[in-house]
C-alpha cells in the first residue's frame, strides 16, 4: 500500500508541479 501511495504522490507532483504540501487521502 505504501508503494501505491508513493506512486500517487509522484503522479500528483508531476500533474500539479508543486511540492507535497497537502494531506494524502
Amino acid at each position: 500500500k505504501e508503494a501505491g501511495q508513493a506512486v500517487f504522490h509522484l503522479h500528483v507532483h508531476v500533474l500539479g508541479g508543486r511540492p507535497f504540501n497537502w494531506p494524502p487521502g
